[in-house]
């Protein structure tokens, strides 16, 4: 059985985001990420993405990757396998 791979959207990352950290408005989003408020509002509206490195950036607030060096380990094993 193949391993399978789930892409969250941007919305569901950052509402997920919201209900983890209790962040309540989009500026606390914001803030909590280093983004203006207004691009956090274009992430949900879907006008803008995020980029990778925000990407990375939630999941090392999430502590699932706690630093540079283990994240690229983790992509290395990923690839070869």
């Amino acid at each position: 059985m193949a391993d399978q791979v789930y892409v969250m959207n941007d919305e569901i990352i950052i509402f997920r985001l919201q209900k983890c950290f209790d962040l309540k408005t989009n500026r606390e989003v914001a803030n909590f990420l280093g983004l203006s408020e207004s691009m956090v509002s274009k992430i949900l509206k879907g006008k803008k993405s995020l980029s990778l490195f925000y990407r990375l950036k939630i999941l090392c607030k999430f502590g699932r990757v706690t630093s540079s060096t283990e994240l690229l380990a983790e992509l290395i094993d990923a690839y070869h396998d």
